[in-house]
């Protein structure tokens, strides 16, 4: 009894009859997914990095934009008061 086409190897993605060259074509493609998987995790880690380095440049600014703008309140209060 079939249920549906559920018990039927193909139905799952498996192959009764594998050769020796679809199995070496599948771990060469794997290996390959494998090293780009690799090479976008390196590539996410430098593009991290430049976020955090960016981070940093954008708090000193913001950092230098409140001293800036104490200083401005400052010479404000101290020319009304003139």
């Amino acid at each position: 009894m079939s249920l549906n086409g559920f018990e039927d190897a193909g139905a799952w993605g498996v192959s009764e009859d594998i050769t020796s060259g679809d199995t070496v074509k599948a771990a060469v493609k794997k290996e390959q997914v494998i090293k780009d998987f690799v090479a976008a995790q390196d590539d996410l880690r430098i593009m991290m990095s430049k976020v955090q380095v960016v981070k940093k440049d954008i708090e000193k600014l913001k950092s230098g934009n409140e001293t800036l703008q104490t200083y401005i309140d400052n010479l404000a209060r101290q020319i009304a008061k003139r």
